[in-house]
């Protein structure tokens, strides 16, 4: 192959792919052109060719100061992987051994697992309080189980739970709670969110717990938590279903709590949502109207967020409502959460009084018997605005 077939007006491009692919070969193989000949090319044009056979990632530290030893220690009882905190450190897999060697690591021995923690509530589901209603809703929304076939017979029981690291303090509760001396781990995470009708992948760094116990995990399993539960899992327990601590825990997992604003009146009201499956949502939508609401005749919507997660928001009053009593006088919940209620229950003052369910369930009454609204607003001296409200829900 001829040398001209490189164009020399590529040198800076050349440049700055070989620090990507750091390989003479695909750098070749882009060009179409042997190996040879693209080592050549860039010995003739002064570029900088790393040395064969020392990966270009570790070269740039090669050693660990020994004021770090104790910061790598830490690392290695979160990462429990010596691959992994080599690359960290930009070493060797047989770098970073040799290292901890050197330094007296504990280094838990090859093949074999040692567990994570010493102690553990085995019983922390079992009793219904407070706190575990609370962490069994969390757990049911943004948490999962997982069943592995084991070799002999039966199954290993795993539960998690990762965050993203801004609520850290919320997996150090979850940690107190199970009574465990378990180390939280760190890990990158990506979490898929739309904005605009459009699908974002946000990347981070993630906190979390992933705990393999029969005994807590049989626990959750027997409320119903399934390995599938965003497809098929259903809470079955009706104290769990009735309890304002479940919900709230529901709504820290996998809800959100806010101001919504009105473009059309320009204003500001409080705004509750919570995505769930089907089964889910059916019983979520009968908690907040049967326990907190009492109202038939005005219920939120409920749209299709896919084929299997449904997304329920309300908003102004009923919204409030419903936040006033998952999260007054609350002794757990995610904490952002929390002051976003207390903002709001500060700052927000309803424009009108509203209409109770005894007052509305009249007005259905005279209209369901023929009366016009205008007639409905003169016997029970309301504005034409209440009445209206309830008329386009029932005609």
């Amino acid at each position: 192959m001829s040398k001209s077939k490189i164009p020399v007006s590529d040198i800076e491009k050349i440049k700055k792919l070989y620090s990507i692919v750091k390989s003479v070969t695909k750098l070749a193989n882009i060009y179409e052109v042997s190996k040879n000949g693209m080592y050549g090319f860039m010995r003739r044009h002064n570029i900088p060719l790393r040395k064969q056979g020392v990966a270009s990632s570790y070269k740039h530290l090669r050693k660990i100061p020994l004021n770090k030893v104790d910061e790598v220690k830490e690392d290695y009882k979160k990462i429990r992987s010596i691959s992994k905190l080599a690359k960290k450190y930009n070493m060797s897999k047989n770098g970073m051994y040799r290292f901890m060697k050197r330094n007296n690591f504990d280094i838990r021995k090859q093949g074999k697992h040692i567990s994570p923690y010493t102690e553990i509530n085995e019983n922390a589901f079992k009793e219904l309080n407070e706190f575990s209603e609370y962490w069994i809703g969390f757990l049911y929304a943004d948490g999962n189980v997982h069943l592995k076939k084991r070799v002999g017979e039966g199954y290993t029981k795993t539960f998690q739970c990762f965050l993203s690291i801004i609520d850290e303090d919320h997996i150090l509760k979850l940690i107190k709670f199970l009574k465990t001396d378990y180390s939280p781990r760190y890990r990158n995470i990506s979490n898929t969110i739309i904005i605009n009708g459009k699908n974002h992948i946000i990347e981070g760094q993630g906190v979390g717990i992933q705990i393999t116990n029969d005994k807590l995990v049989d626990s959750l399993l027997e409320y119903g938590f399934s390995p599938r539960k965003s497809w098929s899992g259903s809470i079955h327990n009706e104290k769990l279903l009735k309890s304002r601590h479940f919900w709230r825990g529901m709504v820290d997992g996998d809800g959100s709590i806010g101001f919504y604003k009105n473009k059309k009146k320009n204003n500001y009201y409080p705004n509750l949502s919570l995505i769930a499956n089907d089964e889910t949502m059916k019983k979520f939508h009968k908690y907040i109207y049967n326990e907190i609401l009492y109202d038939n005749i005005f219920e939120s919507k409920t749209f299709n967020k896919s084929k299997t997660m449904r997304f329920k928001n309300l908003v102004g009053w009923n919204a409030f409502l419903i936040m006033n009593e998952l999260y007054s006088d609350s002794l757990i919940s995610l904490d952002r959460k929390k002051e976003k209620w207390l903002n709001i229950k500060s700052k927000w003052k309803p424009q009108r009084k509203r209409i109770e369910h005894t007052l509305k369930s009249m007005i259905a009454d005279l209209l369901i018997q023929g009366r016009n609204a205008r007639e409905v607003t003169e016997i029970l001296d309301l504005s034409y605005s209440s009445v209206y409200s309830v008329k386009k829900i029932i005609i």
